[in-house]
């Protein structure tokens, strides 16, 4: 089997690596899980009950994880990925590894802006979240833009996980939209 190409984080060497990816993902046998959509055989429940799951489902719980898997070697040595997949947990731990189509969407929001005006205010929110390598994650929280990008919070949740360490994404998006709202 071939090994998942490696993303370095660069936005104009995005689409190349995507293309790889996506070969990657065929030959690999998980092509099918590599849509924004949920894949019609994963459970609406996760892992919740797994005596309850069809072989089906199963199967398609077992691709979802390879798929994040490959996401995660991909982006190895830039976090992006990592705080995409942490939000893509739920609480109840239905979801223990992350679902693919919620992390692909994140994705793609990053590096995919829909607009110019989109690209233009994700750099400019990105060169806004500046700290010290001792600074504690949470004095970033008070930085926040009120109305910031979706894309913006992916790099804000990105550079809390870096800065501090923390493995659990979903408690740093919980901080960002309670300080949003």
């Amino acid at each position: 089997m071939n090994k998942s190409p490696i993303c370095d984080g660069k936005r104009d060497r995005f689409e190349e690596w995507h293309s790889k990816w996506e070969v990657f993902g065929q030959d690999s046998g998980f092509d099918e899980f590599q849509s924004v959509d949920p894949h019609a055989d994963l459970p609406v429940k996760g892992h919740s009950d797994p005596d309850s799951l069809t072989k089906s489902e199963r199967k398609a719980m077992k691709k979802n994880k390879k798929v994040i898997a490959s996401l995660r070697i991909a982006f190895a040595t830039t976090y992006t990925v990592d705080a995409m997949i942490e939000a893509s947990i739920d609480e109840a731990g239905e979801w223990s590894y992350g679902r693919i189509h919620l992390i692909l969407r994140d994705l793609y929001d990053t590096y995919r802006p829909k607009s110019q005006l989109d690209r233009v205010q994700l750099d400019i929110d990105k060169l806004t979240v500046k700290m010290d390598p001792d600074d504690h994650p949470d004095a970033m929280i008070s930085c926040i833009v009120i109305g910031a990008t979706s894309a913006y919070q992916n790099s804000f949740i990105t550079k809390m996980l870096e800065l501090d360490g923390e493995g659990n994404g979903q408690i740093n998006k919980k901080r960002l939209i309670t300080v949003r709202h």
